[in-house]
């Protein structure tokens, strides 16, 4: 990513689950402020979901080539098709999928309570190269304490996402694919000696022609 003014050298954006939730959600959709320099640089408002772009196309979009060692982070609107099931459309038949149980983001500030929820995603679109290749993190904000923390209901109809490359999955990929062109370059030097071999002609076989001819001359040969 190009350097942002007033962002010191060296500088990586790496906020903790509680910064996210606690300071920059709480800032845009309580406060009603928005995000001042440098987080607003990082912090770029996209909606992921129902997006028509592939995940790729998203990440080359807003600079994830030109990343080091960071993430892309988005504002993003939820799609509700009810109170509790969003829209996770994503690309050309792409889903988010999520991939494990949410995580309760706790307070650094001694508040009991639990202010907002963590969910994790992963891109799937079986038949796309780009299948399980991207990760999503999703934070959503509690407006105050819940009753019931398993409720999967929004407080708030925008959240922060934390969208990243899946490199375990990426590097499978990797060394299936070479352990794919391993075993095709195998067989093919197997078949290569084989079809030497065949030209050739066995050990055995060579050494049975030569006795069979020499028992030939013996018995059938007039001796001078």
């Amino acid at each position: 990513m190009a350097h942002h003014q007033n962002v010191p050298l060296g500088f990586r954006f790496r906020p903790t689950d509680q910064e996210i939730v606690g300071s920059f959600l709480h800032t845009l959709l309580v406060e009603r402020k928005p995000l001042m320099p440098p987080y607003s640089n990082f912090i770029r408002a996209c909606d992921l979901f129902g997006n028509k772009l592939e995940p790729s196309e998203i990440w080359n979009k807003y600079g994830g080539p030109q990343l080091v060692d960071q993430d892309l982070y988005f504002l993003s609107g939820l799609k509700k098709l009810t109170p509790k099931r969003m829209d996770r459309s994503v690309g050309q038949g792409g889903t988010w999928s999520e991939t494990e149980s949410f995580k309760l983001v706790e307070d650094d500030n001694e508040n009991p309570n639990p202010i907002g929820r963590k969910r994790k995603f992963r891109y799937e679109n079986k038949g796309s190269e780009e299948h399980t290749r991207w990760l999503l993190d999703e934070y959503g904000l509690f407006v105050g304490p819940k009753n019931d923390y398993n409720d999967r209901s929004y407080d708030f109809d925008f959240v922060i996402c934390r969208m990243r490359k899946n490199d375990r999955a990426l590097s499978k990929e990797i060394n299936l694919k070479r352990s794919s062109q391993d075993q095709v370059q195998k067989k093919r030097s197997t078949n290569k000696k084989m079809k030497k071999d065949h030209q050739m002609g066995s050990p055995a076989e060579s050494s049975s022609h030569v006795e069979q001819g020499c028992s030939s001359s013996l018995t059938g040969g007039e001796l001078v």
